[in-house]
């Protein structure tokens, strides 16, 4: 989730574009355009770099001036449950995970605190919930959400049952190494082109820098295609 300070960076801009026309746009929210914004306060809040509570909790968009001009809209039921396909034991240990998550954006949940904090802030997750794991964890963690996936790799509706999530870029590259080399017949990969124009008079007197393969090979950004 976005902090809410992006959101009203917005609003000033669009203030200010639409007013230079249509003068009464100043006072309007988003100057009068309509926005359609996404989210949900029980999962990721935004990020404050050494930020505790009160500091993410005044990072939300609730805390805003703009919320008292949103209308909200609610999902009432999970459609990730409703339409699953699957069956038997894994169907009821989704809607059991499905009612653990919902009690845990509740905050129904038994808290519990470590021995340096005098505020319990944590939650135990029950075992059932988690992944068995050995010395590999990543293995582990692929075996168990991608069953025989050596026979089913090229199976839809078993590919759009499963996910993931990672919060690093390095250990989705990591995952997507491992997951690609269990793929059957010969491998090969196409990179993107990594080469720059040469240094002209313009670079040069702009004091550009000059970039190298080795350079842009290094990048690991999410945005980037490596």
């Amino acid at each position: 989730m976005a902090n809410k300070l992006a959101f009203e960076a917005v609003d000033r801009t669009l203030k200010d574009i639409v007013s230079y026309t249509q003068h009464e746009a100043a006072h309007l929210p988003f100057g009068g355009k309509t926005i359609l914004m996404g989210g949900d306060f029980r999962q990721i809040l935004p990020v404050v770099r050494k930020g505790k509570r009160p500091d993410i909790v005044l990072a939300t968009l609730n805390r805003s001036y703009i919320w008292a001009d949103c209308l909200v809209h609610t999902l009432k039921q999970s459609m990730r449950v409703k339409n699953q396909t699957v069956e038997g034991n894994t169907n009821i240990n989704n809607k059991t995970f499905n009612k653990w998550l919902l009690q845990m954006g509740n905050g129904t949940l038994p808290m519990v605190s470590r021995e340096d904090e005098e505020e319990p802030t944590w939650i135990e997750i029950p075992k059932q919930h988690c992944v068995p794991v050995t010395t590999d964890h990543i293995s582990d963690i692929i075996a168990h959400t991608y069953p025989d996936f050596i026979n089913k790799w090229n199976d839809e509706v078993y590919l759009k049952e499963r996910a993931i999530l990672t919060p690093l870029n390095d250990t989705a590259d990591e995952i997507n190494e491992k997951m690609f080399n269990l793929l059957p017949g010969e491998h090969s990969t196409k990179r993107s082109s990594t080469t720059f124009p040469r240094m002209n008079k313009d670079m040069k007197k702009n004091n550009a820098v000059p970039m190298t393969t080795k350079t842009t090979n290094s990048f690991k950004d999410s945005a980037l295609h490596e």
